[in-house]
């Protein structure tokens, strides 16, 4: 949201884009890009796996990075990775 005094002069909701994107050895697998939701994770995860399913990847991973723009930059920046098994 975007205020200007006191009132809101615009809003863009939050967005995750989807891509299905084939590596160098000819495997497919998902890039997730954007927010990921503030509730009803469990319905966002079984959405998640019903798309790499039906996608026919063979892998899904995650990669969380959250950089502070008012941190030092010797401190260290959060991030996480997660990978799944296969979807058989």
């Amino acid at each position: 949201m975007f205020f200007e005094k006191d009132h809101i002069t615009s809003y863009e909701p939050p967005t995750l884009a989807v891509y299905l994107f084939t590596d160098e050895a000819g495997k497919q697998f998902i890039l997730l890009d954007g927010y990921e939701p503030d509730f009803s994770w469990n319905a966002f995860s079984e959405a998640v796996v019903d798309i790499t399913r039906t996608l026919q990847a063979s892998s899904l991973t995650w990669m969380h990075a959250i950089p502070f723009s008012d941190t030092s930059h010797k401190r260290h920046r959060s991030n996480g990775k997660w990978k799944s098994s296969r979807f058989d």
